[in-house]
């Protein structure tokens, strides 16, 4: 397709601009939240979830198949392959496909898989979108997020239906004249499609690649498979931090009676010669099961694992489940377990809720919260045969106070969930890919 016949069709496809989209860093706090639904698991165990920011973030080290997570000004010499020539039409519960090659001193991956769908036991669901963050440990409050997106799962258009190669896109945005609309990556799993593309950026292992008007990067890093590499701050207000030096692009704010307005921020040519270095050692394929430092058994027939996220954490060379939910249809996460290393001292105690309860010999402390539309158990114990054990069941369905959850028997307590726990000791060596027994 020549220009002239591209402009021409885009006119007349794209129409008018979609409304403006609130602020991606906000929107993806927001979604963590509403999506993990559940409580913080191991709320009160400090090192193991330490590195959780919104969802379960645990830190990646540089042993880890396919993860090499440096932290140097090198790009690793093993990298990647280039272009993906078959990536996957979604992405497994228990296997994390991406993980960082290379980031910025201060940086620390973390995975979270995120939009999770289908159905069955742990192992068997699937995924959208896989999300990897990189919190910062800096005072700057800086944050990046990958967000790798299954093949077949985006597309690049207007506000219309029309959909275009990444090449028919590339062109379009480079002929100003013709650039009178925008165009988005528009992705189902929710990943890539908060603002429009702005224009083109360096190829990415020779995937074609966009910046987008916030300043994120997005390129094609397999056949028809999307990612974009999202830089974001803790504050909100980033002209009022001395740290922000252009880490995106910014808006001009107005003037009023109730906010003092600020111009436009420009996003650096150092921040996006970074995001180019970041998204060039970005490792696809990798193979690593999660394991579970506990079995489970006496599963109610009718319970599933929860299709939502689940976070891990790398001990040992292995990458350890820091958090599982499954229950009945009508709450899918009603029961949560998390187990991992001991760490003392880590459960707190509400007054009120909480009673030290005895179990396998350790103490423990068991909370019980009874409130309109909440009801709710959670038993923590920081040390029993060297684990920590968080369990978090609701009594009740959310937002009702009489309806207990279907097939309950035998898991009317979080006492009782613990009787169907089998602990596997502190070595993950000896830990499990399927919890369920």
């Amino acid at each position: 397709m020549d220009d002239s016949r591209l402009r021409d069709l885009l006119e007349r496809a794209v129409g008018d601009p979609p409304p403006a989209r609130v602020s991606v860093a906000l929107a993806r706090s927001q979604g963590r939240r509403s999506l993990r639904r559940r409580r913080m698991f191991l709320t009160a165990a400090a090192p193991v979830a330490a590195a959780a920011v919104a969802l379960i973030l645990t830190v990646v080290p540089s042993d880890l198949s396919g993860g090499h997570a440096r932290h140097d000004n090198t790009v690793p010499q093993h990298s990647n392959p280039a272009f993906v020539a078959h990536p996957p039409s979604r992405f497994t519960l228990n296997v994390p496909y991406a993980s960082f090659g290379w980031l910025p001193a201060g940086f620390s991956a973390a995975y979270v898989p995120a939009e999770i769908g289908g159905a069955g036991v742990a192992g068997t669901q699937s995924a959208l979108v896989e999300t990897v963050g990189a919190p910062s440990h800096e005072a700057d409050g800086k944050d990046l997020e990958l967000e790798v997106n299954a093949a077949g799962g985006c597309r690049i258009a207007g506000s219309g239906s029309l959909r275009l190669t990444a090449a028919e896109a590339l062109r379009y945005i480079r002929d100003r004249a013709a650039y009178l609309h925008p165009l988005w990556l528009s992705c189902t799993g929710g990943g890539g499609d908060a603002w429009p593309l702005a224009g083109a950026a360096p190829q990415v292992k020779g995937g074609p690649a966009f910046w987008d008007e916030r300043g994120d990067l997005i390129w094609e890093y397999g056949r028809g498979a999307w990612a974009e590499l999202v830089p974001s701050l803790m504050i909100m207000e980033p002209q009022r931090d001395p740290h922000f030096d252009g880490w995106f692009n910014v808006p001009a704010k107005a003037r009023s009676a109730v906010r003092s307005g600020h111009p436009a921020y420009k996003q650096s040519a150092a921040a996006r010669a970074l995001l180019l270095k970041v998204a060039a050692s970005v490792h696809y394929g990798d193979s690593t099961p999660q394991v579970y430092g506990f079995t489970l058994s006496g599963v109610p027939a009718g319970w599933r694992a929860a299709a939502i996220p689940t976070g891990f954490q790398p001990m040992d060379g292995r990458l350890v489940n820091t958090g599982w939910q499954l229950g009945p249809g009508s709450d899918t996460g009603g029961l949560s377990i998390s187990v991992g290393p001991a760490a003392p001292g880590g459960c707190k105690f509400f007054a009120g809720q909480s009673r030290y309860v005895t179990i396998d010999g350790a103490q423990g402390l068991l909370r019980t919260i009874d409130q309109t539309g909440k009801h709710e158990q959670t038993l923590c114990a920081s040390d029993v045969q060297g684990l920590s054990i968080f369990i978090d069941l609701d009594l009740r369905v959310p937002a009702t106070n009489d309806t207990t959850l279907p097939e309950s028997s035998g898991f009317g307590s979080a006492l009782a969930v613990f009787g169907h726990l089998g602990l596997l000791g502190p070595d993950p060596a000896h830990w499990t890919t399927n919890p369920l027994r």
